[in-house]
Protein backbone atom coordinates (compact mmCIF):
# COMPACT_ATOMS: atom_id res chain seq x y z
CA UNK A 1 0.00 0.00 0.00
CA UNK A 2 1.51 3.35 -1.36
CA UNK A 3 1.54 6.64 1.18
CA UNK A 4 -0.69 8.71 -0.99
CA UNK A 5 -3.36 5.23 -0.59
CA UNK A 6 -2.99 4.96 2.68
CA UNK A 7 -3.66 8.79 3.20
CA UNK A 8 -6.98 8.63 1.10
CA UNK A 9 -7.88 5.96 3.19
CA UNK A 10 -7.37 8.06 6.53
CA UNK A 11 -9.00 10.61 4.92
CA UNK A 12 -11.92 9.21 4.00
CA UNK A 13 -12.16 7.46 7.25
CA UNK A 14 -11.88 11.14 8.93
CA UNK A 15 -14.68 12.73 6.94
CA UNK A 16 -16.96 9.40 7.78
CA UNK A 17 -16.34 9.71 11.30
CA UNK A 18 -16.69 13.79 11.41
CA UNK A 19 -19.77 13.84 9.23
CA UNK A 20 -23.14 15.18 10.92
CA UNK A 21 -25.78 12.67 11.32
CA UNK A 22 -29.43 13.90 11.88
CA UNK A 23 -32.29 11.42 12.41
CA UNK A 24 -35.58 12.25 11.79
CA UNK A 25 -37.85 13.29 14.85
CA UNK A 26 -40.80 14.26 13.67
CA UNK A 27 -43.27 11.80 11.12
CA UNK A 28 -46.23 13.06 9.50
CA UNK A 29 -49.95 11.48 10.32
CA UNK A 30 -52.44 10.85 7.26
CA UNK A 31 -54.88 13.93 8.38
CA UNK A 32 -51.15 16.09 7.47
CA UNK A 33 -50.12 16.81 11.22
CA UNK A 34 -46.70 15.81 12.36
CA UNK A 35 -46.24 14.12 15.29
CA UNK A 36 -42.97 14.95 17.75
CA UNK A 37 -40.68 12.68 18.74
CA UNK A 38 -41.13 9.97 16.34
CA UNK A 39 -44.71 8.67 18.08
CA UNK A 40 -47.83 8.48 15.48
CA UNK A 41 -50.70 7.43 17.31
CA UNK A 42 -53.03 5.16 15.23
CA UNK A 43 -56.96 4.12 16.68
CA UNK A 44 -59.67 2.26 14.61
CA UNK A 45 -62.62 4.64 14.68
CA UNK A 46 -66.37 3.05 15.21
CA UNK A 47 -66.05 1.89 11.61
CA UNK A 48 -62.68 0.09 11.47
CA UNK A 49 -61.54 2.38 9.52
CA UNK A 50 -57.22 3.74 10.86
CA UNK A 51 -57.60 7.56 12.40
CA UNK A 52 -54.94 9.60 14.07
CA UNK A 53 -55.81 10.12 17.59
CA UNK A 54 -54.50 12.33 20.20
CA UNK A 55 -51.95 11.76 23.04
CA UNK A 56 -54.83 11.94 25.74
CA UNK A 57 -56.33 8.77 23.73
CA UNK A 58 -53.09 7.18 23.74
CA UNK A 59 -52.44 7.76 27.78
CA UNK A 60 -56.28 6.83 28.04
CA UNK A 61 -55.45 3.57 26.94
CA UNK A 62 -52.29 2.48 29.53
CA UNK A 63 -54.99 1.06 31.79
CA UNK A 64 -58.39 -0.55 32.38
CA UNK A 65 -60.77 -1.57 35.45
CA UNK A 66 -62.56 -4.41 33.49
CA UNK A 67 -61.00 -7.91 31.94
CA UNK A 68 -63.12 -9.88 29.91
CA UNK A 69 -62.24 -12.96 28.00
CA UNK A 70 -64.28 -15.36 25.71
CA UNK A 71 -63.80 -17.73 22.78
CA UNK A 72 -65.97 -17.94 19.55
CA UNK A 73 -66.34 -19.97 16.58
CA UNK A 74 -65.68 -18.58 13.98
CA UNK A 75 -67.34 -19.66 10.63
CA UNK A 76 -67.27 -18.91 6.75
CA UNK A 77 -69.86 -16.35 7.08
CA UNK A 78 -68.42 -12.79 9.05
CA UNK A 79 -69.03 -14.17 12.69
CA UNK A 80 -68.77 -11.47 16.26
CA UNK A 81 -66.24 -11.91 17.63
CA UNK A 82 -66.86 -9.02 20.67
CA UNK A 83 -70.20 -6.34 20.54
CA UNK A 84 -69.40 -2.82 20.57
CA UNK A 85 -68.38 -1.18 24.12
CA UNK A 86 -67.96 2.59 24.09
CA UNK A 87 -65.67 2.39 27.15
CA UNK A 88 -63.25 -0.23 25.85
CA UNK A 89 -59.83 0.52 25.56
CA UNK A 90 -58.82 -2.81 23.96
CA UNK A 91 -59.17 -6.11 22.39
CA UNK A 92 -56.58 -8.26 22.14
CA UNK A 93 -57.71 -11.73 19.56
CA UNK A 94 -55.55 -14.80 19.03
CA UNK A 95 -55.82 -17.80 16.68
CA UNK A 96 -56.13 -20.76 18.93
CA UNK A 97 -55.28 -22.85 15.66
CA UNK A 98 -53.55 -23.02 12.62
CA UNK A 99 -56.08 -21.39 10.07
CA UNK A 100 -55.90 -17.83 8.68
CA UNK A 101 -58.83 -15.72 10.38
CA UNK A 102 -59.33 -12.48 8.81
CA UNK A 103 -60.86 -9.72 11.41
CA UNK A 104 -62.86 -6.06 10.40
CA UNK A 105 -66.89 -4.81 10.67
CA UNK A 106 -69.84 -6.46 10.12
CA UNK A 107 -69.48 -6.89 6.67
CA UNK A 108 -66.02 -8.07 6.65
CA UNK A 109 -64.89 -10.97 3.96
CA UNK A 110 -62.02 -13.45 3.58
CA UNK A 111 -60.74 -10.87 1.00
CA UNK A 112 -61.15 -7.70 2.96
CA UNK A 113 -60.46 -8.54 6.54
CA UNK A 114 -57.57 -7.76 8.26
CA UNK A 115 -55.58 -11.81 8.35
CA UNK A 116 -54.79 -12.88 11.79
CA UNK A 117 -52.07 -15.55 10.44
CA UNK A 118 -53.49 -19.14 10.99
CA UNK A 119 -50.30 -19.73 13.67
CA UNK A 120 -51.00 -21.00 17.00
CA UNK A 121 -50.84 -18.23 19.27
CA UNK A 122 -50.84 -15.75 16.87
CA UNK A 123 -52.68 -12.06 18.06
CA UNK A 124 -53.58 -8.71 17.23
CA UNK A 125 -54.07 -5.64 20.26
CA UNK A 126 -56.30 -3.34 18.80
CA UNK A 127 -57.63 -0.32 20.39
CA UNK A 128 -60.94 -0.27 19.17
CA UNK A 129 -64.60 0.47 20.72
CA UNK A 130 -66.86 -0.59 17.63
CA UNK A 131 -68.11 -4.51 17.04
CA UNK A 132 -65.39 -6.57 16.20
CA UNK A 133 -65.94 -9.98 13.43
CA UNK A 134 -64.14 -12.56 12.07
CA UNK A 135 -64.43 -14.72 9.62
CA UNK A 136 -61.92 -17.86 8.13
CA UNK A 137 -62.27 -18.90 4.28
CA UNK A 138 -63.93 -22.29 4.65
CA UNK A 139 -64.82 -24.46 7.80
CA UNK A 140 -64.66 -23.06 11.31
CA UNK A 141 -62.04 -21.70 13.70
CA UNK A 142 -61.85 -20.96 17.03
CA UNK A 143 -60.36 -17.56 18.55
CA UNK A 144 -59.95 -16.17 21.86
CA UNK A 145 -60.49 -12.44 22.96
CA UNK A 146 -59.07 -10.31 25.54
CA UNK A 147 -61.13 -7.00 26.46
CA UNK A 148 -59.84 -4.13 28.49
CA UNK A 149 -62.60 -1.37 29.81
Amino acid sequence: MSIRTLIASAGALLLVLTCNVHAQTAWPTPDGKTAAGGLVCMTLNGSGQAVPCSDQTALRNLGAGTLATGQVSVGATATAIAAARAGRHQITVTNDSTTDVFLGGLGVTASTGVMLPGTKGASVTLPFTGALYGIVASGTETVSFTELY
